[in-house]
């Protein structure tokens, strides 16, 4: 699972990567400690748009990208849903 925040990108796993995976920080961490830490960052959420949560210029832009690719994947699932209803 990929989790996008204001000041970090986190990817969660179950197990360990596999031999030569790089990463800068990787931490085995309990499960229910991982949950508890998203549920309080999700009831922390007061913005109305994520993006300009983000101060880091290098973060936003990545994040952006990311925006981007999704907001294309999901407008080609509605051209192709749109196209076999017709």
């Amino acid at each position: 699972m990929w989790i996008f925040l204001s000041d970090s990108f986190l990817s969660i796993v179950d197990k360990g990567d596999p031999l030569g995976a790089t990463l800068l920080v990787r931490a085995r961490i309990d499960r229910k400690v991982v949950a508890e830490t998203i549920a309080a960052e999700l009831q922390s959420v007061r913005y109305a748009n994520f993006k300009s949560t983000v101060k880091d210029r290098r973060r936003h832009d990545a994040y952006l990208e990311v925006w981007d690719a999704m907001m294309d994947y999901q407008s080609d699932l509605r051209r192709l849903k749109d196209s076999n209803a017709k």
